[in-house]
């Protein structure tokens, strides 16, 4: 039995699943961004209030922007590159590495990056959380301060120095880039999965004479 075509088993790369992915990459790339611009907001307008009581020093803020935004830019390159491989669309390196091999590998670092990005997002989590207690306690403090201690007032309870917003949207933002990481993984882990059940094997069949080490065809794993 001949075996089918390459382009049959395999996505082009203007199929559904690759556009899908594609965009579930770049929504995860603006959101990813977005989200490290208000989680820097968010946290300086936290150490403002902060240092009326207590003076932080000096820290450098935007070096944690920076860092989440090329920690997430690298892990969704990585998820598009190796989805893209799982595609048959590099061949050769796929098939010098193995599709099982392949599949290891990919798996266990993307699952390894979305840990590690599951564990910045408890990180906002628990930054917001701690913010979400001392915002309303210096709420219910400002209620008892008279005019006398206006400009600290300002400071701390005016509705321009209130990051509760930035930091509810830095959640939401860290969610849906977190969801568009975990659908290029599953479908990473899909394709090849579908690649290595559809990847053809040899089969003997009986010749003329019934020695079955003369003839052979190609079969399909998941119709064996």
């Amino acid at each position: 039995m001949p075996s089918s075509p390459p382009s049959s088993r395999y996505a082009s790369p203007h199929s559904p699943s690759v556009i899908a992915s594609i965009v579930a990459a770049v929504v995860a790339v603006v959101s990813s961004i977005a989200f490290s611009i208000y989680y820097v907001r968010a946290l300086r307008g936290f150490a403002r209030q902060i240092e009326a009581f207590v003076s932080l020093g000096e820290w450098r803020v935007w070096l944690l922007q920076a860092a989440l935004a090329l920690f997430t830019c690298v892990l969704v390159v990585y998820l598009v590159v190796v989805h893209l491989a799982s595609l048959h669309l590099f061949s050769s390196r796929v098939n010098r590495l193995g599709v099982s091999c392949m599949l290891f590998l990919s798996s266990a670092g993307s699952q390894m990056l979305l840990l590690l990005w599951v564990l910045v997002l408890c990180g906002v989590c628990s930054v917001g959380l701690l913010y979400f207690i001392f915002i309303g306690g210096i709420y219910s403090f400002c209620a008892l301060v008279d005019t006398q201690c206006f400009d600290f007032k300002m400071l701390l309870c005016s509705a321009e120095n209130n990051m509760v917003w930035n930091f509810g949207i830095t959640f939401a933002l860290g969610f849906i880039s977190c969801v568009g990481l975990l659908w290029v993984q599953n479908a990473v882990v899909y394709s090849f999965g579908k690649r290595q059940g559809s990847s053809p094997i040899r089969k003997a069949i009986p010749g003329k004479n019934g020695n079955k080490s003369q003839q052979y065809e190609m079969t399909d794993i998941g119709s064996s």
